[in-house]
């Protein structure tokens, strides 16, 4: 049958109804297919209900995977799952303290977590060396951010924490939620100092959480370094390019087989931090702290290679023992220097005049292999902080100017005198920044920006009105960034802090870039407001970095040492081809230029 219908149920015998016990079995029953009981009909496939259903128990038992529970069967305005703990129409409402483990989703309405905002990675890192001039800096935090208010600065540590350049939280700066980490980063614009310490520096507020919370200030340095390579072009007789082609054996010897550069050109596969030369023989330390010299060799040994002979020139790198070199490396007049990153001081070749800070001179005073200076350790490792000539000159750690040397007329020492010094001897001041020396005229910068000179001034090169030569530094009006002097002649340049390039001295080849060749006593402006750098580039010579990576040359150019793939001497500034320089080195003997 299809449905059964009871009123009562009777014994067999019928002598009443008996009432079935909770729990009892009734057997003999013949199959139901289906059961109506109110709204619900229960049947082969299950419970089906429509409507309110009520229950006194608060379980389902058996297996709901089915789908035979459908959404909308159970209505609830209000369900306590714990003290603290309320879900109803408007969501999830919890008080105190709630842990998870884990959360699903992308978390962006999440607010109130435990966690405390906090940075996480810092780039460069906190301390980092050897950094670019324009690294991409970058902040991850644990936690979305937003942007605040304010300004995020770069400060020259070494120059008093001065900003030297600022970015706007809500410009300049970008914010990224959506990596693996939430970070904020810039560029700078401009190039930062070189070998200089940096500090990154975030104000409070300046970035938020995303409820708005201010994030604490924050603040790290690193420092930079030169490592780039280089480009080299100019005279080659004695190997000095170190292009691993041999040269004149000595100076007026047999016709050279080395070729001169008239355009840039390749100084090996591998970088250097640091290259300085002056006239034919060339010194250059590697990132990895080794030291190399190459070009001519005469019987002083100024290459450093423990020989004497003045046929053993170098035509490639050559290394000089030791892996703990800094980048300060100078090359004068038969003379090489150099520091160690431990703040000693090493030097070797011509000391018959006291050039070797021994505190002796006379023959046989010669060293072809290095020979520390004193024993002091707070010598210079940074560029354009050693530079010699005829005399040498070292900035200390602590700001101090030190000179010694030969000096036979102009006052090259500094010292308010003329003669020779045979050991290190203090000029007066303790805010000196870099050095440049020529071979008669020697130019510094102080950590205020001003710059002083010394020495030979027949043509003006002191730029301070005159041609009278000064023993003791003068100063030369303005603020100042960058400076230099010819390695032999007596023009001079400086580019002041609104990147305007002056020029003074002699003139007598173009080195002014002026467009003639009148001596001029004091500054000069050269057209332009984007200089960058200014270097000696060989005798007479001038390259001049701008910031937008172009190299500019003029002056003398029988060699070919402006780069410009020919020998023609110019007065005014000619491009050199390329636009991705980034840095340019002192150098007496051929213009070096350095990019990636």
């Amino acid at each position: 049958m299809s449905e059964l219908r009871v009123d009562n149920i009777v014994d067999m015998g019928g002598s009443g109804a008996p009432k079935l016990r909770k729990g009892a079995n009734v057997t003999g029953i013949s199959t139901i297919t289906q059961a109506v009981i109110g709204n619900t009909t229960i049947n082969a496939g299950g419970i089906n209900a429509t409507g309110i259903v009520t229950s006194s128990s608060n379980k389902f038992v058996g297996d709901l995977a089915s789908g035979n529970i459908t959404a909308g069967v159970m209505t609830a305005t209000s369900s306590v799952v714990a003290s603290n703990i309320t879900i109803n129409a408007g969501g999830v409402n919890a008080s105190g303290i709630i842990s998870a483990t884990s959360y699903a989703g992308s978390g962006a309405n999440l607010t109130g977590i435990g966690l405390s905002i906090a940075p996480l990675i810092y780039s460069p890192e906190i301390g980092a060396t050897n950094q670019a001039l324009k690294p991409t800096i970058e902040l991850s935090f644990n936690q979305r951010i937003k942007a605040g208010s304010g300004n995020v600065n770069l400060r020259m540590v070494s120059a008093g924490s001065t900003i030297i350049q600022s970015f706007g939280v809500g410009s300049s700066v970008t914010i990224n939620n959506d990596g693996t980490l939430p970070k904020v980063s810039f560029t700078p614009t401009n190039d930062l100092g070189l070998d200089s310490v940096i500090c990154v520096d975030i104000p409070a507020g300046a970035f938020k959480t995303m409820p708005g919370t201010d994030i604490a200030a924050t603040n790290w340095t690193f420092t930079t370094e030169n490592v780039f390579k280089y480009w080299v072009a100019g005279e080659n007789s004695y190997g000095q390019l170190g292009l691993n082609e041999a040269g004149n054996p000595h100076i007026g010897g047999p016709s050279a087989t080395a070729t001169s550069r008239s355009s840039p050109t390749q100084l090996t596969s591998t970088a250097w931090s640091a290259i300085n030369s002056s006239h034919y023989s060339s010194l250059g330390r590697k990132p990895a702290g080794t030291l190399w010299s190459w070009g001519y060799q005469s019987n002083v040994g100024e290459l450093g290679h423990n020989e004497h002979a003045n046929t053993s020139n170098k035509s490639s790198p050559t290394q000089i023992p030791g892996t703990t070199w800094s980048k300060s490396v100078a090359v004068g007049n038969a003379v090489m220097a150099a520091t160690k990153t431990d703040g000693t001081l090493w030097m070797w070749g011509s000391g018959s005049h006291g050039q070797l800070g021994q505190n002796t001179s006379g023959t046989p005073a010669h060293r072809s292999s290095p020979v520390q200076v004193g024993s002091d350790t707070t010598w210079p490792t940074g560029i354009d902080q050693l530079s010699t000539g005829y005399y040498t000159h070292a900035i200390k750690t602590d700001g101090t100017l030190w000179a010694w040397g030969r000096d036979w007329e102009f006052g090259m020492s500094g010292l308010n005198f003329i003669g020779n010094r045979s050991s290190p001897t203090q000029i007066p001041g303790t805010t000196w920044s870099t050095v440049v020396a020529g071979y008669y005229v020697i130019s510094a910068l102080k950590t205020d920006g001003t710059l002083w000179m010394w020495g030979q001034s027949g043509s003006g090169s002191l730029g301070d009105n005159s041609r009278t030569s000064r023993s003791s530094p003068i100063q030369v009006p303005g603020t100042w960034s960058s400076h230099s002097t010819t390695h032999m002649g007596g023009g001079s340049g400086a580019i002041n802090t609104d990147g305007e390039l002056f020029m003074w001295g002699d003139n007598s080849v173009g080195t002014l870039g002026q467009n003639d060749v009148v001596a001029q006593s004091s500054p000069v402006q050269v057209p332009g407001t984007t200089w960058s750098r200014i270097t000696q580039a060989a005798e007479n010579s001038f390259v001049v970095t701008k910031t937008d990576g172009t190299a500019w040359s003029w002056g003398q150019n029988e060699h070919g040492m402006l780069g410009l793939n020919n020998t023609t001497q110019y007065s005014s500034p000619v491009q050199i081809p390329g636009t991705t320089w980034q840095y340019n080195l002192n150098s007496g003997s051929f213009s070096a230029l350095g990019k990636p």
